[in-house]
């Protein structure tokens, strides 16, 4: 049986000793961050704000770059309800911050044993798939059918 060269670049990779030494401090950072006591009063604060920097780091690796700060201010005027802001990058972040933030509504609160309901798969994916290319299919960037 021979082993595909992708599998067998990626176990390489993870024997690195540097990538183990990451590894292992990812792993201690997740749990001071776990533990910290600011995180864990101001939780939404914290999940708002991932959500934004998610989005922006997104649409970086999409070629669409945008300053948080940028995005963050939109968010906070709650000037994102159109799909076209007349800044493409910002359109692009915008799309994928209201991906980020739909999915985290179906995530349960840090506190209490309430679980939102969630959608049908194919309601979630459609709902994920007009946040995302919402603004390209408005820009006419894309064709609808």
């Amino acid at each position: 049986m021979s082993t595909d060269p992708a599998v067998a670049a990626l176990r390489a990779v993870a024997a690195d000793p540097r990538v183990r030494d990451a590894e292992t401090a990812v792993r201690e950072a997740s749990t001071a961050l776990r533990w910290n006591e600011a995180l864990r009063r101001r939780w939404r604060e914290a999940r708002a704000e991932a959500s934004v920097r998610g989005a922006v780091a997104s649409a970086t690796v999409e070629g669409a770059v945008v300053p948080e700060g940028l995005l963050r201010e939109a968010v906070a005027a709650r000037s994102l309800t159109d799909a076209l802001t007349g800044d493409p990058s910002l359109d692009a972040a915008a799309g994928l911050w209201r991906a980020g933030v739909r999915l985290s509504g179906w995530w349960p609160d840090l506190r209490g044993p309430v679980r939102p309901s969630q959608p049908p798969p194919r309601a979630l994916l459609a709902a994920l798939h007009r946040d995302v290319v919402g603004p390209l299919a408005a820009a006419g960037r894309i064709r609808l059918a």
